[in-house]
């Protein structure tokens, strides 16, 4: 599997994961839902996006040379881009859900989870837009 297929199985399958987890929130009827694995995975891909993990996307594939160097992985591009677009609107409702249904002692971690998907979206603009 070449690197471009890996980060595609990679999003797509994180992708997959978020929206059973938000699911699984957004439906309960509990009084006191436990938002604790929504706001692990919305952190854990939320500040590795802003952290590094964008820009080492930039850096391998959207540099340029990466499709030079594979000129038929045009269409893993595409891909790629189409599954960062579905992330973006999966963590938005997934921060809408956890909004929604967190324990107010944990705005705090929403405000800065909110604020840290401001900055993704717009590291990432060029490349889904």
């Amino acid at each position: 599997m070449s690197p471009i297929e890996n980060a595609v199985f990679n999003i797509v399958t994180k992708n997959n994961e978020l929206k059973e987890i938000i699911a699984d929130v957004a439906v309960s009827r509990e009084e006191r839902v436990n938002t604790g694995p929504l706001s692990m995975n919305l952190a854990g891909v939320i500040d590795a996006a802003v952290q590094g993990g964008v820009e080492k996307y930039k850096e391998a594939f959207f540099d340029g040379t990466y499709l030079l160097i594979n000129p038929t992985h045009g269409h893993f591009i595409n891909q790629f881009k189409a599954a960062l677009g579905k992330q973006i609107d999966i963590l938005r409702h997934g921060l809408d859900v956890f909004g929604s249904k967190c324990d107010n002692t944990l705005v705090p971690l929403l405000t800065h989870l909110t604020k840290t998907y401001g900055q993704m979206c717009e590291s990432l603009k060029n490349i889904v837009s």
